[in-house]
């Protein structure tokens, strides 16, 4: 499955990482994000105005905190596990694929 996963989040427009022997592939906040249903508004400042998980509206401190959780998350293609994936994301990646 390794191999659609990768295929997946690169089309999703996720960046691939090769160092040593170490292959990732790095998740966007944006691709996780709408993974897991996370809407965000924002205002010009870059501040949260307004959100929704799963069609749910949530407060902007919700967000803030749902969108801490999830940055960073990654696709490790050495031990076909995601890597920092909370919230559901990396279930909700598998899914997208296994569709």
């Amino acid at each position: 499955m390794s191999i659609a996963i990768v295929s997946h989040l690169a089309s999703l427009g996720c960046t691939e990482w090769t160092g040593g022997s170490n292959r990732r592939v790095y998740v966007s906040d944006e691709v996780a994000a709408t993974a897991i249903g996370l809407v965000v508004r924002y205002y010009d400042s870059g501040n949260v105005s307004g959100a929704s998980l799963n069609g749910s509206k949530i407060s902007n401190s919700e967000a803030r905190e749902v969108l801490a959780a999830i940055r960073g998350c990654y696709y490790d293609c050495t031990t076909e596990k995601f890597v920092g994936s909370r919230h559901g994301v990396a279930a909700a990646l598998r899914a997208q694929v296994s569709a």
